[in-house]
């Protein structure tokens, strides 16, 4: 019986810790991909400029 309620308490642990898990890098993903497009926004309009001149 403990053997069955150890591997039930064992698989809650890691669902709990897979969704807080996947909700953090979800954030991360989010906030580099933010990040990502700020870059080639700012970086593609200071190649233009310059092509400009």
């Amino acid at each position: 019986m403990s053997i069955i309620t150890n591997e039930l308490t064992y698989s809650t642990v890691i669902v709990s810790y897979y969704r807080i898990h996947s909700k953090f890098v979800e954030g991360v993903y989010k906030s580099l991909v933010k990040v990502l497009i700020t870059w080639l926004d700012i970086h593609w309009r200071y190649e233009f400029s310059v092509l400009d001149i």
